[in-house]
């Protein structure tokens, strides 16, 4: 009898909470912009806005193609910054880490802009889609600095299925475009 109290307990607080630690993210970023659907190429880069709002490197792994994703750097970057052309999955995941802990989400602020965008959603059947011309707006504050990024975005994303069964969308290529 004594060993059923304890999971008793934890089972009414959380329905009693209303406790949705499995659910998907629906807060957003102060705009009331929440977690989109997975299942459209537009509502996975969305959320890469939401995950850098949030500093959520949890959620940010969901939306990259683990075996397939590259960013690219602008050439100007390469050029200027000694960056490589580019780079993979563990090295995008990591850098991305490393933003997070290091400013955390209050000072980092993502926004994107679809107005020159088109199509902006893919036909039925398609599974290779891009939407390029992206316009970004990055702002990272650190205790020193400001760092302000606006330019614009190209990203190809493919339809997989996941493990759940569900045909959604991933980002697999990401340049970065300095005009």
């Amino acid at each position: 009898m004594k060993k059923a109290i304890v999971p008793a307990i934890i089972l009414v607080l959380f329905a009693g909470l209303n406790c949705d630690l499995f659910r998907i993210p629906t807060n957003g970023n102060g705009n009331g912009n929440g977690w989109k659907p997975l299942t459209t190429p537009r509502g996975v880069i969305e959320n890469i806005a939401w995950c850098y709002n949030n500093a959520s490197l949890e959620w940010y792994v969901t939306l990259l193609d683990k075996d397939n994703f590259v960013f690219y750097f602008a050439d100007s970057d390469v050029r200027d910054h000694g960056l490589p052309p580019s780079w993979t999955y563990d090295w995008e995941i990591g850098a991305t880490e490393k933003l997070f802990n290091a400013v955390g989400a209050a000072n980092i602020d993502l926004t994107l802009n679809f107005e020159n965008c088109y199509p902006i959603e893919p036909d039925p059947g398609v599974t290779t889609f891009r939407i390029n011309g992206v316009d970004y707006y990055l702002r990272v504050i650190t205790i020193e600095t400001i760092y302000q990024a606006d330019y614009l975005a190209n990203f190809e994303l493919n339809k997989f299925q996941d493990e759940t069964g569900l045909m959604r969308w991933w980002l697999t290529r990401w340049w970065d475009i300095v005009t």
